[in-house]
C-alpha cells in the first residue's frame, strides 16, 4: 500500500521526512483481555547486558530495561519523521512572532511505501504515533 503524506497543518513548510526501520516490541504487563500492553519502537534491542533484563533502545534515544517474559512479540517497521515548520500557522494572529517546529512520526510495514505530497494537508490512513512540538524566539 502507498501512502499520501501531507503537511500537518497550513500554512506551513516542509522541511525534511526521513524514513527509519525499528523493531517494534510489544509488551504485556497482564490483567487478560482488559490488561494493559505498549509498544517500544527500538533501534537496538540488547540481550546481553543487564542480565535478567534486555535494554530496548527507541528511536528517540530512550533506554528502556523490560524483563523478557514481558515480551509478547516483536516486528519489523517503518517510522517516518516528518519535520515542519509551523511558524506561519502557530503565529497566524499574533503580533510576536516565534519558530514553531512540529515533527511528525508515522508508522508503516516495511512492505509499504510513502510519498510526500506538498499539496496535501491531511494524510490518509495513519495516524501520528508521536508529535513533538519545538518554540523558539
Amino acid at each position: 500500500m502507498e501512502y499520501i503524506i501531507g503537511l500537518p497543518v497550513s500554512p506551513s513548510k516542509h522541511i525534511s521526512i526521513t524514513p527509519i526501520e525499528v523493531t517494534a516490541v510489544r509488551l504485556s504487563y497482564g490483567g487478560g483481555m482488559g490488561g494493559a500492553n505498549k509498544v517500544y519502537h527500538c533501534l537496538k534491542v540488547d540481550t546481553s547486558g543487564y542480565e535478567p533484563f534486555y535494554v530496548l533502545t527507541t528511536f528517540l534515544g530512550e533506554e528502556i530495561r523490560v524483563n523478557p517474559r514481558f515480551i509478547v512479540e516483536t516486528y519489523k517497521r517503518t517510522i517516518i519523521k516528518n519535520v515542519t515548520n509551523i511558524t506561519a500557522w502557530r503565529n497566524y494572529h499574533k503580533k510576536e512572532c516565534k519558530s514553531s517546529i512540529r515533527t511528525v512520526y508515522y508508522e508503516i510495514k516495511l512492505t509499504d511505501t510513502f510519498k510526500f505530497v506538498a499539496g496535501a494537508t491531511n494524510t490518509k490512513g495513519l495516524e501520528g504515533i508521536y508529535l513533538i512540538d519545538e518554540e523558539k524566539q
